[in-house]
């Protein structure tokens, strides 16, 4: 293959970092994952998950312009502590008072002072404008329609920034629980302190695997008694929904959206249940896969009568977006050139000089001898298009820096039980099925070795503690034990994952949480005129996190650059400027 072929001419696999984020470091033992242990620790990440959602909801407005207005800037008091001990006789004391002047600030004035205090740029500036002084009409009792607002640009362009100055503002006037955070990933959500779209509205999640809390619990049925009630109590109070990363969500969910809505706060004659809706996101970024896209003005004749009604609703509620606010200054990607040269590719209006910047930038291989060198920048990440390449790219790659590095590389094999007996051969050949393309069964092999960089793939555990599908986390330990064929099998993984760096739990190292297998199920024949065997497979939900698919890719920040293939043209090269202004540095096509 051409592609891991220029990977390793261009020194990818070889080459070693000493200050690379995911060399492997000491670790303290991996306990033994006893089912005592998994159950302390189940009841003890509840507590922290009710905590962190409880933290995240407390108002934030507290300084600056926002306390200003009220008069609170400089009132608060040093706490005192008493050394010795004072006993007092029982008396009534009168409750001390103290008047605090409220400044009278015009909406006008406050939304200026806050986009100069939180130095918003033009587009910022505008888009906060737009909703600022949309909530403070509706505070005041006029009447007005509803807003429907568009946050327009590519990643880094700040349009997250401007909703949570939002939240801010509703927060400093009482209104901050009528607003809702939300995305159509866990890893998005868990980005912007909200929850995912299936999961705040109980919608069917299509595919297989998935975790409770993505189903919305008990509440993941069509219009029902119960669904209504729920979502009738979820949307009481909510006068406002942000939804991020609106790329990703195609017409049959937004469908399915609006029809909560009107369900939940009971209007059903208003699009979106008459509640405001404000949108961010690139639309030149991929489409979600398997549906039909927002800007699509037809629904695919491949899909349902079912699904293609709720494209067409999906297209019409979404036109009913009327304010668009385009987001074009980049704050993220700190090389100025090629981030113009991205914004370009992205919008399919190239100059000469952005085919030159990319052209210095191809790697070293037979066609470019003098291409660049990956030796001193192994930490880059590789994006690619099928799942196939990603995972011998993964395996290849974990087995080089795993003994460059001096770590001892392990593999995890999976846990297969099958309704008949396996021969040895059998389950060998079995442990290189790795499942069809887009199937959410576990790796037969997995390597491992602390400090490797993984992407979790267990579906979104905990967004408040941003443990989700595709969250990036290193291994800090793992329990592996002998079954019967003498394979190493997994019963547990401690990971390490960038928020969770204060976390501590019962017989635990400091920052590291507990991951054990998961189940997974499929059909499977060895040859063509073999059975057909029911298999039952265990394994660790992770992948190593040195390549990934440009749909995996997709809303995620990356600190070291990254490589991909834009020789074969197509879709998914066109549209990776959309994702690559995610990433800091240099990349490297």
């Amino acid at each position: 293959m051409q592609y891991t072929k220029t990977l390793t001419d261009s020194g990818w696999f070889s080459g070693v970092k000493a200050s690379q984020a995911f060399a492997a470091t000491s670790s303290a033992p991996c306990p033994a994952f006893s089912r005592i242990r998994c159950r302390q620790w189940k009841q003890e990440l509840k507590s922290k998950e009710i905590a962190a959602v409880s933290s995240a909801s407390i108002p934030k407005a507290t300084s600056g312009v926002l306390a200003q207005d009220f008069g609170l800037s400089n009132k608060a008091q040093k706490p005192t502590t008493a050394t010795s001990a004072v006993f007092l006789r029982d008396r009534v004391v009168e409750p001390s008072t103290e008047h605090i002047p409220h400044n009278d600030v015009s909406p006008a004035a406050l939304i200026e002072a806050l986009s100069k205090e939180r130095n918003l740029n033009n587009a910022q500036q505008l888009a906060f404008s737009i909703a600022a002084q949309h909530f403070f009409e509706q505070m005041s009792g006029t009447s007005i329609q509803p807003l429907r607002l568009l946050m327009h640009g590519a990643g880094g362009t700040g349009k997250t920034v401007v909703v949570r100055l939002l939240r801010e503002l509703l927060e400093r006037y009482g209104k901050g629980a009528q607003i809702l955070f939300m995305a159509p990933t866990g890893k998005a959500a868990s980005a912007i302190g909200g929850s995912t779209q299936h999961s705040a509205f109980a919608l069917h999640v299509h595919r297989k695997n998935v975790t409770a809390d993505e189903l919305g619990a008990a509440h993941k049925d069509d219009i029902t008694p119960q669904r209504i009630k729920y979502l009738q109590e979820k949307l009481r109070d909510i006068a406002w929904v942000f939804f991020d990363e609106v790329s990703m969500t195609s017409c049959e969910t937004m469908a399915e959206i609006d029809q909560s809505l009107r369900v939940g706060k009971e209007v059903l004659d208003v699009p979106f249940g008459g509640v405001n809706v404000l949108f961010a996101g690139d639309l030149c970024q991929l489409p979600p896969v398997g549906a039909t896209p927002l800007y699509r003005t037809y629904a695919s004749t491949n899909l349902t009568m079912d699904n293609r009604t709720k494209a067409h609703l999906g297209r019409a509620v979404w036109k009913e977006v009327t304010k668009v606010v385009e987001f074009t200054e980049q704050m993220r990607m700190r090389d100025e050139d090629m981030a113009e040269t991205l914004s370009r590719l992205r919008l399919r209006k190239c100059v000469a000089a952005d085919a030159r910047l990319l052209n210095a930038n191809v790697l070293k291989s037979d066609k470019s001898p003098d291409g660049l060198s990956l030796q001193d920048r192994p930490e880059v990440m590789v994006l690619t298009r099928t799942n196939h390449t990603v995972r011998t790219l993964n395996h290849e790659k974990a087995a080089a820096h795993g003994l460059a590095k001096g770590a001892e590389v392990h593999q995890s094999y999976a846990d297969d039980t099958t309704t008949t007996t396996m021969t040895n051969e059998q389950r060998i050949v079995l442990l290189s099925y790795h499942g069809m393309t887009g199937s959410k069964i576990g790796l037969g092999r997995l390597p491992l070795f602390v400090g490797m960089p993984v992407v979790f793939r267990g579906g979104n555990q905990s967004v408040a503690l941003g443990v989700t599908n595709g969250a990036f986390a290193v291994v800090a330990g793992y329990d592996l034990v002998a079954d019967k064929g003498g394979l190493q099998v997994a019963r547990g993984l401690l990971l390490r994952f960038p928020r969770l760096e204060n976390l501590t739990l019962t017989w635990l190292p400091e920052g590291c949480y507990p991951i054990i297998p998961m189940s997974s199920k499929f059909s499977f024949k060895d040859d063509a005129d073999g059975p057909v065997i029911q298999v039952a497979r265990k394994q660790l939900p992770i992948q190593p996190g040195f390549a990934m698919t440009v749909h995996s890719a997709q809303g995620i920040t990356a600190e070291n650059g990254v490589v991909v293939d834009l020789t074969k043209g197509g879709f998914e090269a066109l549209t990776a400027p959309g994702f690559l202004m995610n990433f800091r540095k240099n990349s490297i096509a």
